[in-house]
């Protein structure tokens, strides 16, 4: 399965053409060489700009070796530029430079930018910059604390050097896949979700077919939205199939999404993530959960307590509608659960998301009668302590809200492969109304 996606995601270059066809609009985006195709026939001669048409003619004929390897981007990224990105990055944000003062992590960072980085990744890279910022700050922010945590776990320099690079490149599968998939704030259709799925194929893909890249930097980048429960893609490998470099990149990567959207523009800094942490401390091998919770505790950084919504009010129905959803999903997660029995990888995965979901919202207590009892009693102006405990609180929702959305995009895609006149069906199709009927 997994080689008949490499084989599919590899055969298409279109939406990584497009970007070079966009920035040659800007600055020369040139063939380095002569492109021919896999019958030896010549598509771009040596010095030729990519514009949109000469990027379809690329698209419909499958060139020789991988087209980024006989491209260039005039005043593309380098290597020192890329430390230099990175830098202003950090001072852009007051709490990731803190830590990396408190943790005194510059000479470890260096390990990063101390030999080239491949021109093929800073191509990449490069298109990020230009074409999609927002994922250039995401691998800015993973590369750095992938060198912070795998420093924390005592690897050796050149570990920390594959370590950084893997979650500095994890998203670069994103650039050939189609735009739409990385909009924020839509819905997926299962097949969209299967697409996106595919960006961590197609960036050990580009790894393995770099030069002189280390095998362990792809199978990170693979690995990096795999679980140890097997409730991950894309394989559903579990705990002890992982190699440590992806478990690391992992956990980076889902701290990233915390702290650069779920925490944008709110005061919330990185050591705020700790009650997910806490949470969801089962997820993540405990040396590497070890090594990110001591890394916070010398941060340099406080807690805060921070009402996202502003207004007490506001914050204290959101709080109470959100743990009734969490009831009302509670029982619907329950009966999912019993899906583990079940054949099929599709029905597994199912049943490893219903039991991970069950489990936190019943450990999480955020749904017993006395957590409602007491938020539906506050008043409108909280004590202090107690906004303290409502923040917690919003951001534990916040999380099991996301286990609810993966619940229900797992269920989507068994019913998208299960045969109505399968027994279960009707009852499949009831569970996933209830899922979203708990949110009324």
């Amino acid at each position: 399965m997994l080689n008949e996606n490499k084989t599919d995601s590899a055969g298409s270059d279109e939406h990584y053409l497009d970007h070079l066809a966009t920035i040659n609009k800007d600055r020369d985006v040139v063939a380095i060489q002569d492109i021919y195709n896999t019958s030896g026939a010549l598509l771009v001669r040596q010095g030729a700009r990519i514009d949109y048409a000469t990027a379809r003619r690329l698209t419909q004929h499958k060139s020789s070796k991988p087209v980024e390897h006989q491209l260039q981007i005039e005043g593309g990224l380098t290597t020192d530029g890329l430390n230099q990105q990175l830098q202003k990055f950090l001072e852009q944000h007051e709490d990731l430079a803190t830590v990396q003062r408190s943790l005194g992590a510059d000479d470890d960072l260096a390990v990063l930018f101390e030999k080239p980085l491949s021109p093929t990744l800073l191509q990449k890279l490069t298109v990020m910059a230009l074409q999609r910022p927002t994922l250039l700050e995401q691998a800015l922010f993973g590369g750095w604390l992938a060198v912070l945590l795998a420093r924390e776990l005592g690897l050796h320099p050149a570990e920390i050097r594959k370590a950084g690079i893997a979650a500095l490149t994890r998203d670069t599968g994103f650039l050939h896949l189609p735009p739409v998939l990385i909009e924020q704030g839509r819905e997926f259709s299962p097949q969209e979700w299967r697409a996106m799925q595919s960006h961590t194929v197609v960036g050990q893909i580009i790894l393995d077919d770099t030069a002189g890249m280390d095998p362990e930097i792809g199978r990170a980048v693979l690995e990096h939205h795999e679980a140890l429960d097997g409730s991950g893609y894309p394989t559903g490998k579990e705990g002890p199939a992982l190699g440590l470099l992806g478990r690391v990149v992992n956990l980076v990567d889902t701290l990233c999404a915390i702290r650069l959207k779920n925490f944008k523009d709110t005061g919330r800094n990185l050591r705020d993530t700790q009650p997910f942490l806490l949470m969801n401390s089962h997820a993540y091998e405990r040396n590497v959960h070890d090594a990110i919770c001591s890394i916070l505790r010398k941060s340099g950084l406080e807690r805060t307590s921070i009402n996202p919504l502003g207004n007490q009010a506001n914050l204290l129905a959101q709080l109470i509608a959100q743990g009734n959803t969490m009831r009302r999903a509670l029982p619907v997660a329950k009966e999912l659960n019993d899906l583990h029995a079940w054949t099929g990888s599709t029905a597994r995965k199912l049943g490893k998301v219903a039991l991970q979901t069950y489990t936190l919202i019943t450990s999480s207590g955020l749904v017993n009668d006395e957590i409602i009892n007491w938020l539906d009693s506050l008043p409108l102006e909280p004590q202090a302590d107690e906004i303290v405990f409502l923040s917690e609180i919003e951001l534990l929702q916040k999380e099991l809200r996301w286990h609810l959305t993966h619940l229900q995009r797992a269920l989507a895609a068994y019913l998208n492969e299960a045969s109505p006149h399968d027994p279960s069906y009707g009852r499949l199709k009831e569970l996933a109304v209830g899922l979203e009927n708990s949110e009324a």
